[in-house]
């Protein structure tokens, strides 16, 4: 019997919204189609926010005592904008950029090199059926900086690659695959930045409550190659992310969000690693649709991991 009202609440989704906003859609055993919509608009969304780093060590100083203890604060923000061709292809712009505070207690900062700030353009293309998949390409292209004192360093770098997500009722499976480098370094040393014809992988996992107003995501990225130095490297990025919506509008609607990021990488050697732990808290305004699921299968849903601070702990193993 329960099958059987189920199938019949799927029929129509002005019968099944009716009944997701008196409450019985959110059953635990029914999916979240009641909330699907009738077609595509355009989308997008800006969000500023601040973010924490700490733990943060270099080199051998990730072993024993002689832990760095630097940490400083930094301000971001991003925005996107998806544009539907028909119910079937879209495009999606974005960017996003961070600026760090390279100053502890009025000092400069003492670890051998830190991320200073980050700015990345993105652009998606790709087909999807709302309910079902995704599969596209994208691309990106950004510049990377650091700071050590009144030493400094940055590098141009790119991102070029395929993508796709599956839809299983309220879960999303996301996976990346893309050539990644950082090619053109005006720094003068020119050393430890990632060559070009290294690999960025990043596999993600979405889960949406309420409706559709709360998401829960984690994610995991590698990236891969060798540095300007001719050395091997391994890098891994581990995050996990709530939004929430907390206020609604005629168009659109507020959220919040909160996200944990844990960045290492090494060159095979113990005294050459380093990593660093972000925790970043924001809002984001979005408009074209009602709520987080309807934004992320039909509007702008798709993203790049933050490979600015992965190439900046990159070069940050020597």
């Amino acid at each position: 019997m329960k099958k059987t009202i189920v199938k019949l609440l799927g029929t129509t989704s002005i019968v099944a919204y009716a009944m997701a906003t008196n409450g019985v859609a959110t059953a635990a055993d029914m999916p979240l189609n009641p909330i699907k919509v009738e077609e595509r608009i355009l989308s997008g969304s800006m969000g500023l926010y601040g973010a924490h780093t700490f733990g943060i060590c270099h080199e051998d100083n990730c072993h024993g005592d002689s832990t760095e203890n630097d940490s400083w604060q930094s301000l971001g923000g991003f925005g996107n904008v998806s544009v539907p061709f028909n119910e079937g292809l879209a495009l999606q712009l974005g960017f996003y950029g961070e600026a760090a505070n390279l100053f502890v207690d009025g000092q400069d900062i003492s670890s051998t090199e830190e991320y200073a700030s980050g700015i990345m353009a993105t652009a998606h293309f790709n087909y999807r059926e709302p309910e079902q998949y995704l599969f596209g390409a994208f691309g990106g292209y950004g510049k990377v900086a650091q700071a050590d004192g009144s030493d400094s360093g940055s590098a141009t770098h790119y991102l070029l690659g395929v993508e796709g997500q599956y839809h299983v009722d309220d879960w999303t499976l996301y996976g990346q695959a893309a050539l990644a480098g950082a090619g053109i370094m005006d720094t003068e040393e020119n050393t430890d930045w990632l060559n070009d014809g290294g690999v960025y992988l990043r596999g993600a996992v979405r889960h949406y409550f309420n409706d559709g107003m709360t998401r829960l995501q984690g994610d995991v990225i590698y990236v891969g190659g060798e540095q300007s130095t001719s050395d091997d490297m391994d890098a891994w990025s581990f995050g996990v992310e709530v939004e929430h919506i907390i206020s609604s509008y005629d168009n659109g609607n507020i959220s919040a969000f909160g996200r944990f990021d844990a960045f290492y990488a090494d060159e095979g050697r113990p005294s050459d690693e380093a990593e660093q732990f972000v925790i970043t808290m924001g809002l984001k305004a979005s408009f074209g649709y009602d709520n987080l699921y309807q934004r992320d299968h039909y509007g702008e849903g798709v993203d790049v991991g933050d490979i600015n601070r992965i190439h900046s702990v990159i070069r940050s193993t020597d």
